[in-house]
């Protein structure tokens, strides 16, 4: 059996800042290419957290949104060897009239326990093969993360006694 003696300042407190369930859903969204319904779908799950442009305006912008990819053969040139060059042209239209903007921007606490932020996403949108996806990236992540956790690390020493030492691990 280990006898454990008091002794002063022989502990440490450790907190683990946790990112809130909103701000998982956004990055867990990030870079991953998703079709026009399953993104108006998301975008309605999420819709809370939209500050601009207004969540409705986004959602019926996705939901109307039809682009097209033309591409067009200029011509077919014999090589010496027999084989084929081809030169084209890719046309990208978009129909309707609807422009989508180039960002999102959410307001959403990073951490639990922090206020929220505003948090600007960047919305892409392809045509692949025939298919038209959607992506969104946060703007900045690495530095949008950090400030984040270095406001938690502030609000945790304020909290503390002043002659504490915090130390911070990412």
């Amino acid at each position: 059996m280990r006898v454990v003696l008091p002794s002063h300042g022989a502990h440490k407190a450790i907190y683990t800042a946790r990112k809130t369930d909103k701000i998982k859903a956004w990055l867990s969204m990030c870079n991953t290419p998703l079709g026009q319904i399953d993104f108006g779908l998301f975008l309605e799950e999420r819709a809370v957290d939209v500050i601009q442009p207004m969540a409705a305006e986004i959602m019926e912008m996705v939901m109307q949104f039809e682009a097209t990819k033309k591409v067009e053969f200029k011509s077919s040139t014999r090589l010496a060897d027999g084989s084929r060059q081809f030169s084209y042209v890719e046309d990208n239209q978009t129909r309707g009239g609807i422009t989508l903007p180039d960002k999102i921007i959410v307001r959403a606490p990073i951490y639990q326990g922090m206020e929220p932020q505003d948090i600007k996403f960047l919305l892409r949108y392809r045509i692949n093969e025939g298919s038209l996806k959607f992506t969104i990236k946060m703007h900045d992540e690495e530095e949008v993360l950090r400030d984040a956790f270095e406001r938690c690390v502030d609000a945790v020493q304020h909290d503390v006694k002043p002659t504490q030492t915090v130390y911070w691990v990412e």
